[in-house]
């Protein structure tokens, strides 16, 4: 058997490498590509409100409007704040796999997560999200002097502002680098100098909405040369490709031994957080490290060999359905 792929639109769009669905067809492969709708992954218990729209018990609901097509229907209703809304109906899926399916979803955070929320596919997404927080890896590390943050403090947004004299002088530095420990991006990790604190943090506050309790990790800033990316998949790395030189986007094939023998490293660490996931390796001052690990199913491929990738996830996907292999039993 094989296994089945579901694959975000925008992901597709978006990406710097090959299309998947090329690939996907030319391997045998069956895919289905769906767009990404919004909020309709809502939490279950949560109400979500924007200006016109409210979200309760995961379902949307709309202001009613005598002109509108929507109907009123009894005790469906809700009055809030003396406006009523209805329910808009559920979306028709326009997925061709049915609950139980052997698949593999690939596509942005926000695609994987409303997939998985709303099926239960197998392995579904390869998306441990608390894993891939900084919090979530660095601490278990069998060798952390390989992390390109080795020496760091986590704090929140708010103490780095109150504090922000304690954080350079620990650093001995006029410039800091900071990063959230989520691994969603909340925003991309970036170097803050003494003199360009206050700008850079409205910034991030404005553009961003960093709230006060944001976890960051705070550390000294460096000079990263090339930076690649790096595929394990059961404790083997399978590919990897560059994806930027001296911080500048430049995606091409091939990698540096110095940097495929770290992510090697990272193979082997006891702790895996994923059977498959991307490792980000940077030469950081002039030595191999460790940046970031990423999910698989949201990490974009770069110049990596498509065909080597799917056919290790295929492989993978289809002993997991079978029940040969769990991150369990690593």
């Amino acid at each position: 058997m094989k296994s089945k792929w579901l694959l975000d639109d925008y992901m597709i769009k978006t990406s710097y490498h090959d299309d998947i669905r090329l690939v996907l067809a030319k391997m045998g492969f069956e895919y289905h590509v769906e767009k990404y709708v919004p909020f309709s992954d809502a939490s279950p218990r949560t109400p979500y409100a924007t200006a016109d729209t409210v979200f309760i018990h995961g379902k949307k609901y709309v202001p009613f409007s005598e002109n509108s097509d929507l109907h009123c229907v009894e005790n469906e209703s809700v009055i809030i704040y003396g406006k009523q809304y209805v329910p808009l109906p559920d979306p028709v899926s326009t997925i061709p796999y049915s609950n139980g399916d052997c698949v593999v979803i690939y596509g942005s955070i926000s695609f994987v997560r409303q997939q998985m929320n709303h099926h239960q596919f197998t392995p579904g997404g390869y998306l441990p999200e608390k894993s891939m927080e900084s919090l979530g890896y660095m601490p278990f590390m069998d060798k952390p002097e390989l992390m390109a943050n080795y020496n760091h403090v986590f704090t929140t947004f708010k103490d780095l502002v109150d504090r922000k004299e304690f954080f350079y002088d620990i650093f001995n530095t006029n410039k800091i680098f900071i990063r959230p420990n989520s691994g969603l991006k909340t925003f991309t990790g970036l170097p803050i100098h003494s003199d360009d604190f206050s700008s850079e943090i409205n910034s991030l506050r404005q553009l961003k909405q960093v709230g006060d309790d944001v976890l960051i990790l705070v550390s000294n800033c460096k000079k990263i040369a090339e930076e690649y990316r790096f595929f394990i998949v059961n404790r083997e790395v399978i590919t990897g490709s560059q994806y930027k030189l001296n911080d500048e986007l430049d995606v091409k094939a091939g990698y540096s031994q110095e940097a495929y023998d770290v992510a090697v490293e990272m193979a082997k660490n006891i702790w895996q957080p994923d059977i498959a996931y991307a490792c980000d390796v940077g030469i950081v001052n002039g030595e191999p490290k460790i940046i970031e690990l990423n999910s698989f199913s949201s990490s974009g491929f770069y110049a990596c060999d498509i065909p080597t990738i799917i056919s290790a996830i295929d492989n993978v996907a289809v002993m997991e359905y079978n029940g040969d292999i769990s991150i369990g039993g690593f």
